[in-house]
C-alpha cells in the first residue's frame, strides 16, 4: 500500500492517509496501526419524527466515543446526545430543527459522512 502523508506529532500518536482514502493510525509508537474508517451513516430510524423525538442514527466509523463528534439535522446540532458508539447514535430531534425534510450528516475527527434526508414533522400534525 503506497502512503501520501505521514504525521508523528509525539512519541506515541501518528496517522498516516494514503490511496483510496486508506487512513491508519497509532497510539503505542508505531509498534502496530489500525484502519481507520470514516463515519458513514446507513439509516435512521425512523425516518420521521417531531422535534424532541427520540432518534437512532445507524452506520459505522462514529467512533466508540463522542470525542467532539457532531450530528446536523439541517444544520442544527443533534443534542444532548443520549448515547454514541462506533455504530449507533441516539439523541433527540433538534427543538430548532426546521419542518420538513432536512439533511443528517455525522462529523468526526475523520471526516464527514454521507448526507442522509429525515422528516421533521410539523407539531400537531401526523
Amino acid at each position: 500500500m503506497d502512503l501520501d502523508a505521514v504525521a508523528v506529532p509525539d512519541a506515541v500518536h501518528g496517522w498516516a492517509v494514503g490511496a483510496c482514502g486508506t487512513m491508519l493510525a497509532t497510539a503505542n509508537g508505531g509498534a502496530t496501526w489500525s484502519r481507520q474508517t470514516p463515519p458513514g451513516i446507513g439509516g435512521i430510524y425512523s425516518g420521521s419524527g417531531r422535534r424532541g423525538t427520540l432518534v437512532t442514527i445507524s452506520g459505522a466509523g462514529f467512533g466508540a466515543t463522542r470525542a467532539g463528534g457532531t450530528v446536523q439535522f439541517g444544520g442544527k446540532p443533534f443534542t444532548p446526545y443520549k448515547s454514541w458508539s462506533d455504530e449507533r447514535i441516539t439523541s433527540r430531534v433538534p427543538k430548532a430543527a426546521e419542518g420538513g425534510v432536512v439533511e443528517v450528516i455525522v462529523t468526526t475527527a475523520l471526516g464527514t459522512s454521507n448526507a442522509v434526508d429525515f422528516r421533521v414533522k410539523r407539531q400537531g400534525r401526523t
